[in-house]
């Protein structure tokens, strides 16, 4: 499946509120996939299958194309750090590498996005970074 990078860190925060309640039904199901059930993905920095049903895409663009693009770009460099993510990759192993990102490069990613005063996402990356100080190495090889 192919997942907008940014969407990652929106998994962390993801309440069951959405534009709509049809983005919203939308999103579940990919999230139960990705979040979850840790569905491999391919990461994008461009409209995903999230977008398919978002108020602000347009002509296969965000309204914001700009500011999200740059969310995606910041994503995928830093996870670009830890592993390969030239091909499909399991959201867990992204996720471990979100884990070790610094709480200010976390903020310089989200906090200009229209949720993120809600408090979930933080609270969500927290408790990303908590879960993976407590886990073992995971050997994705076999």
């Amino acid at each position: 499946m192919d997942i907008r990078a940014h969407h990652l860190l929106c998994f962390l925060g993801f309440r069951g509120l959405g534009y709509s309640r049809e983005f919203v039904e939308h999103f579940k199901k990919i999230y139960n996939y990705v979040y979850d059930e840790n569905g491999k993905i391919k990461l994008l920095n461009s409209p995903d299958e999230i977008c398919k049903l978002c108020p602000n895409l347009e002509k296969d663009k965000c309204k914001s194309e700009e500011k999200i693009l740059n969310m995606d770009k910041l994503v995928l460099s830093f996870i670009k750090e830890y592993i390969n993510i030239d091909n499909e990759v399991y959201p867990s192993q992204c996720y471990k590498a979100i884990s070790k990102m610094p709480f200010e490069y976390y903020k310089k990613i989200c906090s200009n996005c229209e949720w993120f005063s809600l408090g979930f996402c933080e609270e969500g990356f927290i408790n990303l970074k908590n879960k993976y100080k407590e886990e073992p190495e995971v050997n994705y090889d076999k």
